[in-house]
């Protein structure tokens, strides 16, 4: 658990211009590991990748602004741990990347 927790910190420090949406991937995979689920150094990074393209190009969806306000307000630890179960965060992680 610890060793998990240096990486998060590590890719968090060479990521550490991340916006509120990138940022919950960190949180989700603490949240992972909370439940006993190993995420791949790998899939956080694909995870990162996806969140900085959020509110950009879906034409009709919503503004970037939008999107990342939605991630600040929902995206905190608590608020994931009180309304992502065990087994969603274990199907999130094992969905394959688009």
């Amino acid at each position: 658990m610890i060793a998990r927790h240096a990486l998060l910190t590590c890719t968090a420090l060479l990521v550490a211009c991340q916006n509120e949406c990138q940022e919950i991937c960190d949180r989700m995979a603490t949240r992972a590991e909370e439940c006993g689920i190993t995420v791949a150094e790998d899939e956080l990074n694909a995870c990162v990748e996806r969140m900085s393209d959020l509110g950009t190009t879906d034409e009709g969806g919503p503004s970037r602004a939008d999107t990342v306000r939605v991630c600040r307000d929902y995206g905190d630890l608590e608020t994931i741990r009180d309304e992502v179960t065990c087994e969603a965060i274990g199907e999130y992680w094992a969905a394959p990347a688009e």
